[in-house]
């Protein structure tokens, strides 16, 4: 009875030694499908906080950071399209000019705070910025003359442009 179980065994291993050596003559082919997906985004940093004070000077530069993978637009929008003098029974607004300023993605622009007192919308060029650095100076177009407390918020959103170049 032992013959016949080595016989046997020797017989399946045979089978299975055949098995494989026509799978190897064969060959045999295999396909990978892979993928991946990153979410666009755009961020703007203002690394020197967000405010500024025009007591004293006439001018104020303002650096930020922004990270974008891709080509970018930017909405800027004063809330009251001038510096606002407030707590007055006249409507008294100071003009003032805003420039933007990123050089490696060779954008220059400068508004007037009337013509941002509805969004406009900056196109960058066709450059992903990823990581860079940039500066908004704004400047009053004339001085603070009556005595209180002026405000305006300038809004400024960045995200990726639809179009991916600019104007």
């Amino acid at each position: 009875m032992n013959n016949i179980m080595k016989s046997i065994h020797a017989f399946l291993l045979f089978i299975a030694a055949l098995s494989f050596s026509s799978l190897a003559t064969q060959g045999s082919q295999l396909s990978v499908s892979i993928s991946g997906h990153i979410e666009s985004y755009c961020e703007i940093d203002f690394t020197d906080g967000v405010k500024m004070d025009f007591s004293n000077e006439a001018q104020k530069v303002l650096p930020f950071d922004i990270q974008c993978n891709q080509p970018l637009s930017m909405s800027v929008y004063s809330r009251n399209g001038g510096l606002q003098l407030l707590k007055s029974k006249q409507e008294n607004l100071t003009p003032y000019e805003v420039n933007i300023d990123i050089t490696s993605l060779g954008l220059s622009q400068t508004l007037l705070s009337r013509e941002i007192s509805s969004p406009r919308i900056i196109n960058s060029s066709n450059v992903i910025p990823f990581n860079t650095d940039g500066v908004m100076r704004v400047t009053l177009e004339e001085n603070l003359l009556y005595a209180g407390y002026y405000e305006d918020v300038i809004e400024i959103d960045v995200f990726p442009s639809i179009h991916g170049s600019g104007k």
